[in-house]
């Protein structure tokens, strides 16, 4: 390989170590934090007095079996009353089926195939993890292959084609973390490196497909030229 050749596989195996490094990180962070309403405080209280009370006369907790049967072990158990809060927190979104924590976009693509959302699996897949790869992938193949030019120009239309989708999973985050940013909701996205890492490993490999179209269009046409003659 010549100099070029070696330059664009060096900037394609960088944008491969990128992407490989963000399917393995979260891309984004959710957090659910609903003000408690001092009713709520209050019946939490009532609940704790009468539990203790009940301990103390009968040595176990008679309303034990009525509060699981409503919410769960965990919500009003001894671990959780110092940290009453944020159990809390958690069994509101359990129960309204907000998933909270981080967020990776292979989760994402087997929690979706899970309940059997075939088309949005195969979606996020695609424009998340195959058509990156994809990009990756052709820009080292054709970096250290010599090929034909007839070869090399559909090799390389295919290559362009998934450059044009590699940055949609970055910027449908974005937005979502723009969205979701406002206090009053009590729901924020934030992002994480795995995002940024994403979207860098998309700029980096569109410079390489940038690199790659000077030598391969020039290579083109001075084929097609000797070709004419």
């Amino acid at each position: 390989m010549n100099q070029d050749r070696w330059n664009s596989f060096a900037i394609f195996f960088v944008a491969l170590c990128l992407l490989i490094a963000a399917i393995n990180l979260p891309f984004a962070e959710v957090y659910f934090s609903p003000t408690i309403p001092s009713e709520v405080e209050e019946a939490k209280n009532w609940i704790y007095r009468v539990k203790q009370g009940e301990n103390i006369l009968f040595g176990s907790g008679l309303s034990d079996s009525v509060l699981e049967k409503f919410f769960g072990k965990k919500l009003f158990s001894a671990e959780c009353e110092p940290i009453w809060d944020s159990c809390f927190n958690d069994w509101l979104a359990e129960k309204a089926g907000i998933q909270v924590g981080a967020v990776m976009i292979t989760h994402i693509v087997l929690d979706l195939a899970m309940k059997q959302e075939w088309i949005l699996a195969i979606l996020v897949g695609f424009f998340s993890i195959v058509f990156p790869f994809a990009k990756c992938a052709l820009g080292i193949f054709l970096s250290s292959s010599n090929r034909s030019a007839t070869e090399t120009k559909r090799l390389f239309k295919l290559l362009e084609t998934t450059s044009k989708w590699s940055l949609t999973d970055p910027f449908i985050i974005a937005v979502m973390v723009v969205m979701f940013k406002a206090d009053k909701l009590n729901f924020a996205i934030v992002a994480e490196p795995g995002i940024y890492l994403f979207a860098l490993s998309g700029i980096v490999s569109t410079i390489g497909v940038n690199h790659l179209s000077k030598q391969f269009g020039k290579q083109i046409i001075y084929t097609n030229l000797d070709t004419t003659e």
